[in-house]
């Protein structure tokens, strides 16, 4: 049952999220075509305004992945479409485990569109012997593992919040409401 409730969730993330993801991708490619053709302004700002836009979809991407993992949630935990949630014959934990790990695929596939995108537009050999000056002991390794360490982190402390906020909601007092406004 935890494969068709990730289904679904993935299906409702992906289906807008796919959307920037190619725009991104398009941008940052028409970027790169164009910044092949020399003296030329009308395509050099063209190729320019493209890498521009795709950096705006890469803020678009991770802003929106994040908001739509947060509606998807709030919506089948404590909304209308939560009454069929909570009758599935399943555990509560498999509910939200399929919400976390939903949440680790499309911040995963995000950050990997991210990346290809930032590549394609200005990865040059220009930027590779400035980072090679700044970080002279640079290990790809540890930026890799610090990224992954700190979305599980993320995705642990939204978890705490989440159940902090079911069991709070659930009492009367004011106190608990405004602690909650603050987590």
């Amino acid at each position: 049952m935890l494969g068709k409730l990730l289904k679904y969730d993935l299906k409702w993330v992906y289906k807008l999220v796919v959307v920037y993801y190619g725009l991104a991708l398009i941008f940052a490619l028409v970027g790169r075509g164009l910044s092949f053709i020399d003296n030329s302004f009308i395509f050099e700002f063209i190729s320019k305004f493209s890498c521009g836009v795709s950096v705006a979809m890469v803020f678009n991407i991770l802003i929106n992945n994040i908001v739509r993992l947060w509606v998807r949630y709030i919506n089948n935990i404590y909304k209308d479409e939560s009454y069929l949630t909570h009758t599935l014959p399943v555990k509560k934990e498999e509910i939200y485990l399929s919400k976390v790990l939903t949440a680790v695929i499309t911040m995963f596939t995000s950050i990997v569109v991210v990346a290809i995108s930032l590549y394609i537009c200005y990865w040059s050999s220009d930027l590779i012997d400035f980072i090679k000056m700044i970080l002279p002991d640079f290990s790809w390794s540890v930026v890799i593992l610090t990224i992954l360490v700190l979305e599980f982190i993320s995705i642990y402390l939204l978890r705490i919040k989440l159940n902090l906020k079911s069991i709070f909601l659930s009492t009367s007092s004011i106190s608990y409401k405004s602690l909650l406004f603050f987590i």
